[in-house]
């Protein structure tokens, strides 16, 4: 849900810490 389109990733650009973000966006790879 998180990526779909880039809508959802900004909206959590918005509500998270870009330090969350960034390691939500390495589990994303790392799977």
């Amino acid at each position: 849900n998180v990526y779909q389109g880039g809508e959802v990733a900004k909206t959590i650009v918005g509500a998270k810490p870009k330090a969350a973000i960034l390691r939500d966006l390495e589990g994303f790879i790392a799977e």
